[in-house]
């Protein structure tokens, strides 16, 4: 088991510096992982154990919502922006991902996740209000 020296040679000191740093870095990350996946969850809803890509496409929509203006809006986004969506709320797919897959650049991804959660908005705003 792990045993800590007294730090009494110079080998020790620097095993001790290395064990602090490397601490302090795991420490770090942590905290740079949760603000990270908290600042997502401040923007987006994740729907968790839904395994969407069993289904056929057509059917899609249909599964992951129980409320029709829902699946009215993700119908009338584009194919493209409908796929970026739900692979970044579903499956939590980082933009960086998404880009890689589709062959697109990161901003063009991260511009159409961004339109199409704007267009979805919109439409669910105004299906509200009628």
């Amino acid at each position: 088991m792990y045993k800590k020296n007294n730090g009494s040679t110079e080998q020790e000191i620097l095993q001790n510096q290395f064990s602090a740093y490397v601490k302090k870095a795991v420490h770090n990350r942590r905290i740079q992982f949760l603000t990270e996946k908290s600042r997502k969850f401040r923007f987006e809803t994740p729907l968790f154990d839904l395994d969407y890509l069993l289904f056929d496409t057509t059917d899609i929509i249909q599964e992951i919502t129980d409320h029709e203006t829902v699946r009215q809006a993700l119908r009338s986004i584009k194919e493209n922006e409908r796929r970026i969506v739900l692979e970044r709320i579903i499956e939590e797919k980082s933009f960086g991902q998404l880009s890689d897959e589709l062959g697109m650049s990161y901003k063009t991804v991260a511009s159409l996740y961004y339109r199409a959660i704007k267009k979805l908005r919109r439409f669910m705003e105004e299906g509200e209000s009628k």
